[in-house]
């Protein structure tokens, strides 16, 4: 498949899944934490990244066929995700052990 004239670049299109991923983890877990913000997870994504629909899907559909790279590329992320799980594990842990202060 040839890339689409619109083609989101790869590192681009990667950050882009990234953060559906982490919006929707959000959602999934606290819908009322978007929602009091009003952020809709796809509009928030076409405007933070200066595309639209049709250029997100193009894109996917590309680098669908890419086999190996595309795997590369969730891989990536997921390796994003996890280490800022940690992160974030580890915070929770540091507040946990702070006496709470009155």
């Amino acid at each position: 498949m040839e890339p689409p004239e619109d083609l989101i670049e790869e590192s681009v299109f990667s950050d882009i899944l990234y953060d559906i991923a982490v919006l929707k983890a959000v959602h999934s877990t606290s819908p009322a934490t978007l929602e009091s913000q009003g952020i809709l997870i796809m509009p928030y994504i076409y405007e933070k990244y200066d595309v639209d629909s049709l250029q997100l899907i193009n894109s996917n559909k590309y680098y669908s066929t890419l086999g190996d790279r595309y795997f590369k590329l969730f891989e990536s992320i997921e390796t994003r995700l996890a280490e800022k799980s940690e992160v974030i594990d580890s915070l929770r842990a540091e507040a946990a052990s702070k006496p709470l202060r009155m």
